[in-house]
This record gives C-alpha cells, sequence and structure tokens, in this order.
C-alpha cells in the first residue's frame, strides 16, 4: 500500500483499547490511580457463568474460569488491566512467559457485520486466533500477533450494554460512597480479622482481600500455589466456589501486640465436590484456630490449624 492508501485506510479506524495484564488488580489500579490520576476504574468479573463461544488456543473451554477486567477512560481511549484467577486463558500464559506484567494487547473497534470476516482476514494472513468469546452481545477475537509485534492484537465489537450487575459481578475503584461517611478503618488485629470474615461471608472479597497485604505470607497455603493477596484471593475464590455456603463465625479472640489468635466454627455443604472429590451434599461443622499478624490494618502472615478429620468423618456420614 502507497502512504496515501494507509493513511485514507487507517482515517477509518479507531484503536478502542490498551491493555496490561498484571498478577493482582487492586495494587495496579492503586498505583495507576495514586502515580498517574487515572481513573475510576470499572471492575467486572468474567466467568464461565457470563461468557458463552470462549476457546482459548483453538479449543473449546468447558471448565471452570475466572477473570478480573477493570477499565477507565481516559480522552476517547480505554485502558484496561486484566487479572486471570483460575481456569484456561491466554493471560495465564502470558505471564508464564514474560516472566511479569505488561502490555497485553491493543483492541481495534470493528462494526459487529464485519468483525468475523476481518478475524477470518487475519486467519487466513498466518495470525490465527488465540481466544475468542462473547459477554452478552460482545465479542473479542485476540490473534497471534506476538512473536511480530510484541502483543496481542485484538478485534472487538465493543458495544454499548446496559446490564444489571450484580456486587459479586461489578465494582468501581476506588470505591463510592455516594456522600455517606466513610466506614471507620479497622483499629486493631482483632478488628481487622473479625471485618474480613464479616466481608468473607458476604462473598465481599475484592474489599477483603484490600485488609491483606500485598506480600502477605500464609504458612498454610499448599506449594506451588500463588503468593501474597493474589494467593490468597484465589483459595478464597476456590472454597467459595466449591463451598458456596461456606460461612465463618469468631466465637473468641484473644490479641497480643500485633497478633491475634483465633477460634472459629465453619460451616458449609459439600454440593459441589471438594479437592475434585464427588460431592456427597452432606453439611459440616467444624473448629478452626488461627493466628494472624497483623501491620498497618492489613494482614501480613497466618498460622492455622483446620479439624480435618473431624470435617471428612462428617462428609463420610460418621459421628465426629
Amino acid at each position: 500500500m502507497t502512504n496515501e492508501e494507509l493513511r485514507a485506510r487507517n482515517a477509518r479506524r479507531r484503536i478502542h483499547q490498551i491493555a496490561i495484564v498484571t498478577r493482582d488488580i487492586d495494587a495496579a489500579m492503586k498505583k495507576w490511580v495514586e502515580i498517574l490520576g487515572i481513573g475510576p476504574w470499572s471492575v467486572f468479573t468474567f466467568t464461565d457463568e457470563n461468557v458463552s463461544g470462549f476457546e482459548v488456543f483453538g479449543k473449546p473451554v468447558s471448565e471452570p474460569f475466572k477473570v478480573y477486567t477493570a477499565v477507565s477512560q481516559v480522552g476517547d481511549l480505554e485502558l484496561e488491566i486484566t487479572q486471570p484467577v483460575y481456569g484456561p486463558t491466554i493471560y495465564d500464559d502470558f505471564l508464564e512467559k514474560s516472566g511479569g506484567e505488561g502490555i497485553h494487547h491493543i483492541k481495534e473497534r470493528i462494526a459487529t457485520d464485519r468483525i468475523e470476516d476481518e478475524a477470518a482476514r487475519y486467519v487466513d494472513a498466518g495470525y490465527p486466533v488465540i481466544q475468542t468469546g462473547w459477554y452478552e452481545t460482545d465479542v473479542h477475537f485476540n490473534l497471534d500477533t506476538g512473536e511480530q509485534l510484541g502483543f496481542v492484537y485484538e478485534l472487538g465489537n465493543c458495544p454499548k450494554l446496559e446490564l444489571e450487575l450484580t456486587p459479586d459481578m461489578y465494582r468501581v475503584y476506588p470505591s463510592e460512597s455516594n456522600g455517606a461517611a466513610a466506614p471507620t478503618a479497622p483499629s486493631s488485629p482483632g478488628d481487622v480479622v473479625a471485618a474480613i470474615v464479616e466481608l468473607f461471608n458476604a462473598g465481599e472479597l475484592d474489599r477483603a482481600a484490600e485488609m491483606i497485604g500485598v506480600d502477605a505470607v500464609d504458612h498454610m497455603a499448599l506449594a506451588g500455589g500463588a503468593g501474597g493477596r493474589v494467593g490468597w484471593r484465589e483459595r478464597w475464590d476456590e472454597t467459595k466456589r466449591t463451598i458456596p455456603d461456606i460461612h465463618l463465625e469468631i466465637l473468641q479472640q484473644v490479641e497480643q501486640g500485633d497478633l491475634v489468635c483465633n477460634r472459629y466454627t465453619m460451616r458449609g455443604t459439600d454440593t459441589v465436590g471438594i479437592d475434585g472429590a464427588e460431592p456427597t451434599n452432606r453439611a459440616f461443622e467444624i473448629l478452626v484456630l488461627d493466628m494472624v499478624r497483623v501491620e498497618d490494618g492489613q494482614v501480613q502472615e497466618h498460622w492455622a490449624l483446620t479439624d480435618a478429620a473431624a470435617m471428612e468423618a462428617q462428609l463420610k456420614g460418621e459421628d465426629a
């Protein structure tokens, strides 16, 4: 194409979005707000329950997945921050191969009636679709251009959606008080733990995660999992997925300095299947003991003992 032809072609095109991928979306948004003054961010939760036709590297995804995506507008350009939580996506692949966070894709807006033909044109040119899916009437096609361009090129129709979103699907960062007085920050280690438990029970995991240090250490976490706040959030998500009605109740707290010891009951129903086992549909209630170190209103270390034997016995229908 001549320069004149390129100018004419690009005059009709629209770059809609630049996106980065991160391991900790809250930490990333905080930096964008504090350093660049960019925000607020609309944070969406995408899962196998609200995304259809989801394919990764040419294969339909049938297993559960979850992704957090935050967007903020700067002029005519949309900025996106995405954090993979669990399940197959191209974002995990990016984090593993890049060894860090960074720019993942640039998105061009294409009209709905042309987008499939445009994606096919790129495929014919040797750039296959490595991820695609629908959210309501919004569709995206991620093209395998990483080796040539250093980033993924995305095609999307970018429609305006009128959605009724629940708190587990949508939030705003920084949070909006709508004129109400800001809640009082927890003032002691025991208060911090109590606030986290209350938010966990209510399913407000993003707010609870704000009270976990970015590099917090959970001494009870399984080897191989993510560390810090990200790993904590992943474990919470998996727990909520496998035991949807899980509930914690603090029975007793003892504080000393920046440490607090807690005695809880943990109850729930095995309706999904725990650790890959078939669900028993039995309820359980067990005791949990833990010790937490809190610094500047955030959990920094955690140790715990869970009565796993009692839980196993109850799920088998035995006395415990």
